[in-house]
């Protein structure tokens, strides 16, 4: 729909019928900013991917049950506001975005990780719901900031490189499942 829009610059519309946003904002390397209601969306499949000036993103995002790669090497982002209670993969969502210092949204259903905050050099803290969580595999891998992780991984089955080159350190890890 917007896909490659070089001089879009910011949007700030409420969509709230839109049920699947793949690839609707890929390439739109001049956006700033985005604030929209898309509460019924379910699928982001690299929706904003690639947006690499997106600093801030404000939105409902409570039936989204795919989000891989929806912000892939959005490098500028360092604002997420939004809550994923729905999200069940979020395969390299956040992968890239190597200046989101935190993120606290919680992400109850959310089973493949994998990938989902690799390269976010600048997460220093993570606090969220992820009981469900199975594939854990390099989700946090190269977050070199990573100091904090806050959560309970009961169902977590493979989380091969989880906390690769992390600065973690036992005190820092509040719980992590046998």
């Amino acid at each position: 729909m917007f896909s490659d829009c070089l001089n879009l610059t910011s949007f700030t519309s409420d969509l709230p019928s839109l049920t699947n946003g793949t690839g609707m904002f890929q390439f739109c390397s001049n956006i700033e900013s985005f604030s929209s209601d898309l509460h019924s969306m379910t699928n982001g499949y690299c929706m904003f991917n690639g947006c690499s000036n997106l600093t801030s993103f404000t939105s409902d995002l409570y039936s989204l049950t795919s989000g891989s790669d929806m912000f892939g090497y959005c490098e500028n982002l360092t604002s997420f506001t939004s809550d994923l209670p729905s999200l069940m993969s979020g395969s390299s969502m956040f992968s890239g975005c190597s200046n989101l210092p935190s993120f606290t949204s919680d992400l109850p259903s959310l089973m493949n990780g994998q990938y989902m905050f690799i390269f976010c050099s600048q997460l220093t803290s993570f606090s969220s719901d992820l009981s469900s969580l199975t594939i854990g595999s390099n989700m946090f891998a190269e977050c070199s900031q990573l100091t904090s992780f806050t959560s309970d991984l009961p169902s977590l089955m493979n989380g091969t490189g989880m906390f690769k080159k992390c600065s973690l350190d036992a005190e820092s890890v509040m719980y992590v499942a046998d």
